[in-house]
């Protein structure tokens, strides 16, 4: 069997990288973009979403049957979260800024 290759090589390469290279949203009608620097902050400021799932801006749901996005503000879909161990995108979207 051959010796395994040593790590260099993927060292140099990282080092390569373009920080400022931009990256659009998944949703291309969407307007925004971010930097690799950017997305490597967020995605490096926590280790667990334990960190960031608390949240404490709430919807007042005018209308219970109406589906819209009120409804996944609430603190009633927060608390339901909370008692099924879930974390709400609506969490991270309120705490990365911060």
């Amino acid at each position: 069997a051959a010796p395994p290759q040593p790590r260099r090589a993927a060292a140099a390469a990282m080092s390569a990288v373009d920080l400022e290279k931009r990256f659009k949203r998944a949703e291309f009608w969407e307007a925004g973009d971010a930097s690799l620097l950017e997305l490597v902050n967020v995605l490096g400021r926590w280790e667990s979403c334990s960190e960031w799932l608390e949240r404490t801006r709430f919807a007042v749901v005018e209308d219970a049957r109406k589906e819209n996005m009120v409804q996944g503000a609430s603190v009633e879909r927060y608390d339901y979260a909370r008692r099924n161990g879930l974390v709400e995108r609506l969490a991270m979207g309120q705490n990365v800024p911060q």
